[in-house]
């Protein structure tokens, strides 16, 4: 039987990971032997098939780079589809080798699955509208990727053989849906090149849909928890009470502290979270702020040298707007986390804490104390992700655009 989390958003991510074999054995499978070892036979064969792929796209891009002048829209053919693989690869190396990163998840799992016992209608209610939100942008970036996909395949059927000059030399090419070399000549061996291109845009596509709905999620998971913390603050004595209740405690003040003691251990539960994934991922992070401004101006470049056609237009735009729509889905949800992390000292002090003891009291100011440093999902040491970062991407875009047209 197959273990997925409650969340609808969370539950897409993991069921598009399992089915692209990225996620931990015991995830999926966590009595069956045998659908173990072929899970784990399926997950290498993906793994190994996608590296192999990226070495030779590497050693095509070092070809291109060593021709006399060097042919930019080659370059760039090769660079926006090599880079965001390389970032998935490494990224899919840290889900699965990761044993904290693995735990991670399978505390949001767990958690899903108990749910908070002091939750009302109203704080669930907010919670779908979250998980919706997400979940519609989600789809939205599905339908993308499943479109550059089949772009990328029925591009070289419908634009046909190109003439192309090279050192005064011209001959027809047919193209290939992505740039990567082979060990033979992809022209006189035209089929078996393009099968095996469309098999890599059928297994590199959804991987990176996958690695991106999935880190997306666990992005979008905090911000979900400070939502409800920010709901149980702001009506303390409500919850409170509910708290006591099922708790059977008679003491009000104890009710007081015991409960704003369960809400701190929520935030510590929350700041843990968040420092695990940047323990992940941050590094991660300052190569996708790099990449994502190179690939994206690289989409853009294709025209380069190329006959302008309504396929090439079509293809580039859908492909471009897909990788910007990727790189907001990190920076939105990490902006909105930065956000809600401070508004949770406005959310306490709005409650009726001065009702509350002096041991409450304190808690309540060591509490605000803490909330003055923001969490934030980090780039390496450099920065914080946040709408700006994502706006400082979209600027360094522009300048590697004039860089390769010059």
């Amino acid at each position: 039987m197959i273990i997925f989390p409650q969340c609808e958003n969370l539950r897409t991510a993991i069921r598009s990971c399992f089915m692209m074999g990225i996620l931990p054995l015991k995830l999926p499978f966590p009595e069956n032997k045998k659908m173990q070892r072929a899970y784990a036979i399926y997950s290498k064969i993906i793994f190994y098939y996608f590296f192999a792929f990226i070495i030779t796209a590497y050693i095509e891009l070092f070809l291109v780079l060593n021709e006399s002048p060097i042919r930019k829209d080659m370059m760039s053919l090769n660079l926006c589809v090599t880079l965001i693989y390389t970032l998935t690869f490494a990224r899919r190396a840290i889900v699965e080798f990761s044993p904290s990163f693995q735990k991670m998840i399978y505390n949001i799992i767990e958690d899903e699955a108990k749910g908070d016992p002091i939750d009302d209608e109203l704080i669930q209610k907010l919670d779908k509208k979250r998980i919706d939100d997400t979940n519609w942008k989600f789809r939205i970036y599905v339908y993308f990727i499943i479109s550059v996909c089949l772009l990328y395949l029925i591009k070289p059927v419908l634009m046909g053989p190109i003439e192309e000059t090279y050192e005064n030399v011209t001959r027809t090419v047919r193209m290939l849906p992505i740039s990567s070399w082979f060990p033979f000549d992809a022209q006189e061996h035209y089929k078996f090149a393009y099968i095996s291109h469309s098999i890599t845009c059928m297994i590199g596509g959804p991987t990176v849909l996958a690695v991106d709905l999935l880190l997306s999620s666990l992005i979008a998971y905090p911000y979900r928890q400070l939502i409800k913390l920010d709901y149980f603050l702001k009506n303390f004595q409500n919850f409170k009470r509910k708290y006591q209740t099922l708790n059977a405690i008679e003491d009000e003040e104890k009710a007081s502290f015991f409960f704003f003691k369960y809400l701190i251990n929520k935030h510590k539960n929350i700041i843990r979270y968040v420092n695990t994934y940047n323990k992940n991922m941050a590094y991660s992070m300052v190569f996708d702020f790099i990449q994502s401004s190179v690939q994206i101006a690289t989409i853009l470049t294709q025209v380069l040298g190329n006959e302008i056609s309504l396929m090439l237009i079509v293809s580039i735009f859908v492909f471009w707007v897909t990788m910007v729509m990727r790189i907001f889905l990190y920076y939105y949800y990490a902006n909105e986390l930065l956000n809600m992390s401070q508004k949770l000292a406005y959310s306490i002090w709005e409650s009726n804490w001065p009702d509350e003891g002096p041991k409450i009291k304190f808690m309540v100011f060591m509490f605000i104390m803490r909330t003055q440093k923001p969490l934030a999902f980090k780039i390496g040491p450099f920065s914080q992700m946040s709408l700006m970062s994502f706006i400082s991407v979209l600027k360094a875009t522009y300048s590697y655009v004039m860089l390769i047209l010059t």
